[in-house]
């Protein structure tokens, strides 16, 4: 009996057999985010949140307040990499506690995380991600420039799937491509939102002459809201992409 020889299948077994393909589990009972996370490989979701996103005014705001950010993983990017946090530990520590000598005996959760300075100043992006965004609870929620002609080199920032960080893209100009090596290029725009694996190898190239903008969140999400998210997201960017 051949591979397609499925004389001895009812129609309604054949339909059955098929429905159950065409239709991933998280569609009956399965958390839809790790279902994305254990079940699929894909390297990013985009997050249909552009409508509420105010990009150009966080734009206007980071823009002046771009002098408080500091170098952040000078191996990583020669200096071009800049970053500074509305909320985390202060607005200068830009890596995880662990890079600091008076953090790194305790564990995240012993970590105090809280709005910094820079977010006073920012009261517009303060107020979206305090109020809008499908956080309950941050940990970093960083300023990420990337200077004309800057880089940052092919890394992975962890050694297994992560496909957690939110990466909100408020400026992005044209001829700067966030990359993954086995996937293409992630189609940013102004004002795009996308949840990221980092554990898979990606590089971020800024061939313009403009300073790219983004902002990475991670923390702890809203649910329902964020299950909601995904959903419309998955259905409205995931299906027939990958």
């Amino acid at each position: 009996m051949g591979y397609y020889d499925n004389e001895h299948s009812s129609k309604e077994e054949v339909e059955k057999e098929l429905t159950k393909h065409w239709k991933p589990e998280w569609l009956k009972e399965k958390n839809i985010y790790d279902w994305l996370d254990e079940e699929t490989n894909i390297p990013w979701l985009e997050l249909d949140v552009y409508a509420d996103m105010p990009w150009v005014e966080i734009f206007k705001e980071a823009q002046a307040v771009k002098d408080q950010c500091v170098v952040h993983r000078e191996y990583s990017g020669g200096g071009t990499w800049l970053s500074g946090c509305l909320h985390g530990i202060r607005t200068d520590v830009t890596n995880d506690w662990r890079h600091l000598d008076e953090f790194k005996h305790l564990k995240e959760d012993e970590v105090e995380y809280k709005w910094t300075e820079l977010a006073d100043q920012c009261p517009i992006t303060t107020d979206y991600f305090k109020n809008k965004f499908p956080f309950r609870e941050y940990k970093r929620l960083r300023f990420m420039w990337l200077e004309p002609g800057g880089y940052i080199l092919p890394h992975k920032d962890n050694d297994e799937r992560c496909f957690s960080p939110v990466n909100v893209s408020i400026y992005n100009p044209t001829g700067c491509e966030f990359r993954y090596r086995n996937w293409g290029t992630v189609p940013f725009t102004n004002g795009s939102a996308f949840i990221v694996d980092v554990g898979q190898e990606h590089a971020v190239w800024n061939r313009s002459n403009e300073a790219r903008l983004h902002i990475i969140c991670h923390g702890k999400r809203k649910n329902p809201d964020w299950k909601h998210l995904l959903i419309k997201s998955w259905q409205k960017y995931g299906y027939g992409k990958f």
